[in-house]
């Protein structure tokens, strides 16, 4: 079993930890209780791949925080890559290279 600092369902940090009336030690901080109201430290088994930012609390376990997917159709991305592509070109053309805004601009076609 590991012990686990958490505030809500956020993890703080990985224990072991001690605590005095006014602090909670761990071997590589200490942490002024008055800095972290309603903290919780519970012990529990972590696996294999447990990293802080990874996970989180979740009532009585650690759970894999979901990644949420960004939602871009397919016309989008297109829009997004010639707007970029034109802003290059634009640069390039600004900076006297108008041979080289040509051929990036006509990449595109």
């Amino acid at each position: 079993m590991t012990q686990l600092l958490i505030i809500g369902t956020k993890i703080l940090a990985v224990g072991p930890f001690s605590e005095t009336s006014e602090e909670i030690i761990s071997t590589e901080i200490i942490y002024p209780k008055s800095t972290i109201p309603d903290y919780q430290i519970n012990d529990t088994s972590l696996p294999e791949d447990f990293s802080i930012q990874t996970y989180e609390w979740i009532t009585d376990h650690v759970q894999k925080k979901s990644v949420p997917t960004p939602s871009i159709s397919p016309e989008q991305a297109k829009e997004n890559y010639v707007g970029m592509i034109e802003i290059r070109a634009d640069a390039l053309e600004a900076s006297g290279d108008l041979i080289g805004a040509l051929l990036l601009r006509e990449s595109l076609k």
